[in-house]
């Protein structure tokens, strides 16, 4: 006889494996014999071992509205929701134990993603939640009784389903877009996507030269001359154009601007006024051929200087806090991140990330249409909707 498995959950990625744990845990626990996940890739886990350059950028100490884009009732349910799970203290207590660095963004104290990867994955193998690697998930029906799930040519039944399917960013994760379709039948509608948290082509002729230089920088990311966003942090110089911490945070700002372009003000810790009389006394000693020197990156230095005619102190300084770089696209999704964009929330209860077309069917993390800028703010609501849907799943037995 077939097995009818209480929870089956589309996805072992982040918000898949925690929708699992929590199912498994305390209150109202599920027997993890009774819990299926099925994950198209060899692997639980995948992306969020390599998450925060392979340290775990788990989550930040400042989490607000600002930090997230898509429906704002969704973002607003979700802000409410921390409190009622404490991400911090609930990792924990599951032997994950988080330290704060200088910027507030949480890490594990190993300072390895993976580190955080292996204790989840050891969590539900504990507790006999049942696991299908190489499983590819290409349909979900109802019967009118159990959802009937089809995965390599045969049939999962379960009373409930948790779709965590991630979104199109990196491909190579296993997270290519193909799995939105699945739920075509139950019609869920879904917006345009977009890659965020990714590198940003620019107009050649703003990066020649540069490439593989690494400064710090304050970017302002502009459609025109309207602000989108502030970053300040690492700015990297490639063959194509940017990348660095500043580039992932205003990527997704840019996406769909109709003039993109960012406003680069180098040495940030220094005001203008400071370095016009930092240039002048280096032009008075050493000549105005001189002024960048010792000051900023040299090859930088030089682009810099070419670009002005009237080489005065103040025109110096002025060019060096106004680089404007021109962006032509971005490096897409195959290097994105994060997709910006998924199901419309609007068909899903903000509370409980239940289907509001379909009773018994979760939608959690990347495939919704929330996004989050970079620091920890995805993998957060990766977490917390994964928490408080399976809570839901729970409570209602």
């Amino acid at each position: 006889m077939q097995k009818i498995y209480e929870v089956l959950i589309v996805g072992g990625g982040a918000s898949g494996v925690m929708a699992a744990v929590e199912l498994v845990s305390e209150n109202n626990a599920i027997n993890g014999e009774n819990v299926i996940i099925l994950e198209k890739s060899d692997r639980l886990l995948k992306k969020l071992s390599v998450t925060g350059n392979g340290q775990g950028n788990i989550t930040n100490a400042v989490v607000n509205d600002t930090f997230y884009h898509g429906d704002k009732n969704s973002i607003s349910n979700f802000l409410d929701q921390l409190d009622k799970v404490n991400l911090i203290d609930y990792l924990s207590k599951k032997g994950i134990f988080l330290s704060q660095d200088s910027r507030g963004r949480f890490y594990p104290l190993s300072r390895q993603a993976s580190a955080v990867s292996d204790l989840l994955r050891n969590y539900i193998s504990n507790k006999n939640v049942n696991v299908k690697l190489s499983t590819m998930v290409d349909g979900i029906t109802f019967n009118g009784k159990f959802y009937v799930v089809t995965a390599n040519g045969e049939n999962y039944f379960a009373q409930k389903v948790i779709f965590a399917v991630g979104g199109k960013a990196a491909k190579h994760f296993g997270t290519d877009g193909s799995s939105y379709s699945i739920l075509f039948p139950f019609k869920h509608k879904i917006g345009a996507l977009y890659p965020s948290l990714v590198q940003l082509k620019a107009e050649k002729s703003c990066i020649k030269g540069l490439s593989g230089i690494k400064e710090t920088a304050l970017v302002v990311a502009r459609d025109g001359e309207k602000v989108l966003k502030t970053a300040k942090g690492d700015l990297l110089f490639t063959d194509y154009g940017v990348s660095g911490s500043t580039i992932f945070e205003v990527s997704g700002h840019l996406i769909t601007a109709e003039k993109p372009n960012l406003l680069v003000s180098f040495l940030p810790e220094i005001d203008n006024e400071n370095l016009t009389k930092i240039i002048q006394q280096n032009i008075n000693v050493n000549g105005i051929e001189q002024a960048y020197t010792a000051i900023i990156n040299k090859k930088l230095g030089q682009k810099i200087f070419s670009t002005i005619s009237k080489k005065t102190a103040e025109n110096l300084s002025n060019a060096v806090k106004n680089y404007n770089i021109e962006i032509t696209g971005s490096l897409g999704f195959d290097y994105a991140q994060v997709t910006k964009g998924g199901f419309n929330l609007s068909d899903v209860n903000a509370k409980t990330y239940e289907s509001k077309l379909a009773q018994n069917l979760y939608l959690i993390g990347e495939c919704l249409d929330v996004d989050g800028d970079c620091g920890g703010y995805n993998l957060t609501f990766a977490f917390i909707s994964a928490i408080i849907s399976a809570r839901n799943v729970k409570n209602s037995k």
